[in-house]
């Protein structure tokens, strides 16, 4: 192997070790997010689940909340990508917005410390160039929308969900569902 391609190989080696340390960071924030909250979270609480040294975590993430931060960046990213892949279904505006609201439901019920986190963070989502582009999409698709309806829409969803994960809403996850539904018809009235 030529000392070019032996360069080129522990470069690729070094990049995929970040990203996987990278990951793991989230991961373990994720993890202590869901067994004792927002708060319990620091540096060197991740770095102890991790079994990596404080300074190795601010290498990545300078401080606890640019770190919330990429967790909200990557849960907006994940929102966005759902909602523009059921735009370009071409369905009705109700039909979509059910489709919009039932994803949204469930990615929050399927990944819920995610969820949490971004919730909990204090790091505003009007700071993200996602949240536009995410507001755009759901004035397509809400009647007469402006963006007093637009977050009334986020805001049953939101409220559905944490009642849901902190389970106040008796019953099983389908009824979370029949919740939205039944709360984007009287929305729509």
């Amino acid at each position: 192997m030529l000392d070019n391609e032996k360069h080129m190989r522990k470069t690729q080696d070094r990049q995929l070790h970040k990203n996987a340390l990278k990951k793991a960071i989230l991961d373990a924030t994720l993890r202590i997010v869901e067994k004792e909250g927002y708060q319990a979270v620091t540096i060197r609480r991740i770095a102890a689940a991790i079994d990596y040294s404080v300074p190795t975590i601010y290498e990545f993430f300078d401080s606890k909340e640019a770190l919330f931060r990429e967790l909200k960046k990557e849960w907006l990213q994940n929102m966005l990508s759902a909602l523009q892949k059921i735009q370009e279904e071409k369905l009705k505006p109700l039909e979509a917005l059910k489709k919009v609201a039932f994803a949204y439901t469930q990615y929050a019920l399927e990944n819920p410390s995610h969820y949490r986190a971004v919730m909990e963070a204090e790091n505003p989502c009007e700071d993200f160039a996602q949240i536009q582009d995410l507001r755009v999409i759901l004035k397509t698709l809400i009647p007469k929308a402006t963006d007093n309806r637009v977050d009334l829409f986020r805001s049953l969803l939101h409220g559905v969900v944490s009642l849901a994960l902190t389970k106040k809403i008796p019953g099983k996850e389908s009824r979370c569902y029949e919740l939205v539904n039944e709360g984007i018809s009287a929305f729509l009235k």
